[in-house]
């Protein structure tokens, strides 16, 4: 029988520990310090200049969760982003002198689409006059209460008789296809519309749900690109705002929590929610969860809630502030692939 070589077992192990530790260090990279798992943004992903802030799924609420309670509880999300003490009734004084929490946005264009939850306290202390004091932003306000992402009810066939203020009549508004005059008269929205530049808009923000789930419109389509549903008006008004202004980064905006109840049956708006979420990931456009952000059970929501539906002043300035994170940390990401 040949002699074992004692030396060559010895540096046999050596080579197993050390390829074992290698292994150890080589998945821990793969782990954010909060448990997130991380994945690399694909060459897919990138395109179109578009960027999100990514969170696996089956971890995403719970991450978001930890912004929530940063936004509810008063505590700063960075240590260069400071809590914003909450009047109970905010004036527009007060709103003016509300500290900045991003620098990133500074000078940016924001275009908003959107119903009552933007168009309520307009010009006071809504959330748009939040966000511009929290940020240094434009914000371009063009909300209109009562509207919705899906064309609700019949128009001319011939597009250029529209009157429709759903999400796809303000696109073809914004794409001078429609007059703002024509389509928007009467509404605070009209004015700033025209002073738009869209081709130089750094965001536009689409804020749509609520009344799409009040007057029970279809979520899903029959055929793809369906502006009678919600997911169908959502593709086609994000296809058209591409076409012309590929520059403008294009963010979904969840609806907020709401209750409608008919006799004993309940009504959820999660369907939407969740569905807007769909059209994020299927048209690569960032996404604010605002859904999950202003509170992750029934009484937390309802306490920045005026009436189940809009939001209280309280609920406007955490609104905003959510709205400021979001947009910040997809600043950052775009500000760090360039």
């Amino acid at each position: 029988m040949k002699k074992i070589n004692v030396y060559f077992i010895g540096e046999c192990i050596i080579i197993v520990l050390l390829l074992a530790v290698i292994g150890l260090l080589i998945s821990d990279r793969g782990t954010l310090s909060d448990g997130r798992i991380a994945r690399e943004v694909s060459a897919e992903e990138q395109s179109g200049g578009n960027y999100e802030v990514v969170v696996e799924a089956g971890n995403e609420v719970s991450g978001l969760q930890k912004v929530a309670d940063s936004l509810l509880g008063g505590t700063a999300l960075e240590t260069e982003t400071s809590a914003l003490e909450t009047e109970e009734e905010q004036t527009p004084v007060a709103v003016a002198q509300e500290e900045k929490v991003s620098s990133v946005l500074e000078g940016k264009k924001i275009v908003v689409f959107g119903d009552s939850i933007w168009n309520d306290a307009r010009g006071e202390d809504g959330v748009s006059e939040h966000l511009m004091a929290m940020t240094g932003s434009t914000v371009y306000n063009c909300a209109i209460g009562g509207t919705s992402a899906a064309l609700v009810g019949d128009n001319p066939a011939n597009i250029k008789d529209w009157t429709d203020q759903s999400f796809n009549g303000m696109v073809y508004v914004a794409n001078k296809i429609l007059s703002a005059e024509w389509v928007m008269e009467g509404t605070g929205a009209c004015e700033v519309i025209e002073q738009v530049d869209f081709n130089t808009v750094d965001y536009i923000l689409v804020s749509y749900g609520l009344n799409d789930f009040f007057s029970d419109v279809p979520v899903y389509p029959e055929f793809y690109y369906d502006i009678h549903s919600y997911v169908g008006a959502l593709r086609n008004g994000i296809l058209h705002l591409r076409e012309h202004y590929p520059q403008a980064q294009i963010v979904l905006v969840t609806p907020t929590y709401t209750r409608l109840f008919e006799g004993e049956r309940e009504y959820r708006i999660g369907d939407y929610v969740e569905s807007m979420r769909g059209v994020s990931v299927e048209m690569n456009t960032g996404l604010a969860d605002m859904f999950h952000i202003m509170g992750e059970d029934a009484e937390s929501r309802l306490e920045h809630l005026d009436d189940g539906v809009h939001l209280s002043a309280e609920g406007r300035t955490i609104y905003a502030k959510g709205i400021a994170w979001y947009l910040t940390e997809i600043e950052k990401a775009k500000q760090q692939m360039q």
